[in-house]
């Protein structure tokens, strides 16, 4: 709650190893699972952590099925935005060989903890994917089961971030007050979060707000959130964010007819998700018809860091 999930990822990875050498199979294991999410979860490169995840996937699965378990939808998760392919459920063995498979046997076994974890991770996937119906289906799922069986800290933190995306998004298109009681709800909590911890919630906050104000139409407010986000995240070197809040960004000046703007910041997000190692959400991008192409070429080397940002009235865009 208090420190960057990326910052604390190694110091479970040190506690792993401390463990093994003294012959703790139990803390080796589980703090190499949580160690390994919360890099995942927390914005390091996802193709240096996809180079090692069967490995420690495998050595998870060898001394304790039940973090594997967790670990294989983290996985799941991986796959889903580097497009990266692995066999995953191979360590499972030959009765669970993909999600569907996983939940049915979490359903039977009465493992609401794992149960909640896979709802909490496909809401993600299907977030990335752009189904927000499926994440939204996802998100009740996981609400349902009750708060004490979650696992993962991380896990409860972005349910309620994109869980109020997604129901800002699916009230903008589809309608709905429950949908917009909802992400207020989200943003409410997500506000309180913030107050406590800044450093950690402080873009995320910034980001639902700027969601919430497009979403009432107050357009000079959620321009102004928006590229606040954007600035707390490169101020925190959240790369994962700074993707994200480039694009909302992007959606948002195309709602409102800059098309520039939009597609200055949507090859922003094209930049930063590939610099992530997320390629297959960059992908998404220009499956979408984005014309980007014109663009690409003279941004690929924007960093975090870059001063060559389009500005409009604030600086950081």
């Amino acid at each position: 709650w208090f420190h960057p999930l990326r910052d604390i990822a190694p110091k479970l990875m040190n506690i792993s190893r401390e463990a093994f050498k003294i012959g703790s199979i139990d803390n080796t294991v589980f703090s190499m699972s949580d160690g390994w999410a919360f890099g995942l979860y927390g914005g390091e490169n996802l193709l240096i952590i996809s180079f090692s995840s069967l490995q420690h996937l495998q050595q998870m699965a060898r001394h304790n099925q039940i973090a594997a378990k967790w670990a294989v939808m983290d996985c799941v998760l991986l796959m889903e935005l580097t497009g990266k392919s692995q066999d995953y459920f191979s360590v499972l063995g030959d009765s669970i060989s993909n999600t569907d498979e996983l939940e049915a046997e979490a359903k039977s076994s009465g493992d609401l903890m794992l149960l909640k974890g896979i709802h909490e991770t496909n809401l993600m996937r299907s977030y990335w994917k752009a189904d927000y119906i499926s994440a939204e289906h996802h998100f009740h799922n996981a609400s349902l089961i009750p708060v004490k069986c979650g696992a993962h800290t991380c896990t409860i933190i972005l349910r309620v971030f994109f869980g109020c995306l997604v129901s800002f998004k699916l009230y903008r298109k589809l309608g709905g007050s429950d949908r917009l009681k909802e992400g207020i709800k989200m943003l409410n909590q997500m506000e309180q979060w913030s107050q406590v911890s800044p450093s950690v919630f402080g873009n995320k906050r910034l980001l639902l707000k700027a969601e919430y104000l497009a979403t009432i139409n107050e357009k000079d407010p959620a321009e102004r959130s928006y590229i606040q986000s954007i600035n707390a995240s490169r101020d925190h070197g959240n790369i994962c964010d700074l993707g994200l809040a480039y694009e909302l960004l992007g959606v948002y000046y195309s709602s409102q007819g800059s098309n520039e703007y939009s597609t200055h910041c949507l090859t922003q997000a094209h930049v930063f998700y590939r610099q992530w190692g997320a390629i297959a959400v960059a992908e998404r991008l220009v499956q979408l018809g984005l014309d980007l192409e014109s663009s690409l070429g003279a941004d690929l080397n924007i960093g975090i860091g870059s001063k060559n940002a389009m500005r409009r009235g604030w600086d950081g865009i």
